[in-house]
């Protein structure tokens, strides 16, 4: 009889230990699911910020003509909006919501409307509320670069330009980062 309770206790801390464990890994794969999926979802909206941008010219100077020669580009000074009616007509924090600016064309952000080339996106800040990530902050920074290799900034104007979209959040341990070179 003794022997038969000591084999019953031991048996029952063995299942307490497996259940324990299990219920362990379930939880830290499901923390591994939500935050993939937190991935995914600011994998998407910077990589729609940068489709957004490649239906932008290179540059202010090349929306109504071609240009043959780096300097007669914007400086690097220049970058961003393009004067400062265009940034007054542009919130800095896009909602990318289209509930206030009805228009006759679907936009999802004002940048869609008010930005005509790539440099517009320089510090710009889109706050987007997502169904699974809440609320995602997205960044953007545009710099030159050189044209034989992108890694390398370039204090002055060439006709590679790499734009970096940041994007940050509640459920994302660390930012998101995707970059995109544009070459003219």
């Amino acid at each position: 009889m003794g022997s038969n309770l000591i084999l019953t206790v031991g048996s029952l801390i063995v299942l307490g230990l497996f259940t324990l464990s299990s219920n362990t890994m379930i939880s830290q794969n499901t923390q591994a699911m939500l935050q993939s999926e937190h991935y995914i979802t600011a994998i998407a909206l910077a990589q729609s910020v940068i489709d957004e941008a490649k239906t932008k010219s290179f540059d202010e100077k090349t929306t109504s003509k071609a240009v043959t020669k780096p300097e007669s580009l914007s400086t690097a000074a220049q970058l961003g909006t393009d004067d400062a009616l265009e940034s007054n007509r542009i919130e800095y924090l896009d909602l990318a919501t289209n509930n206030r600016y009805p228009t006759s064309t679907p936009v999802t952000s004002l940048s869609q409307l008010k930005f005509d080339d790539v440099d517009d996106y320089q510090a710009y800040t889109r706050i987007v509320r997502t169904p699974s990530s809440g609320m995602d902050t997205i960044r953007t920074y545009i710099k030159y670069v050189s044209v034989t290799y992108p890694d390398s900034y370039k204090a002055i104007p060439t006709f590679c330009k790499r734009l970096k979209v940041v994007v940050s959040g509640q459920y994302l341990p660390r930012p998101m980062t995707l970059e995109y070179a544009f070459i003219y």
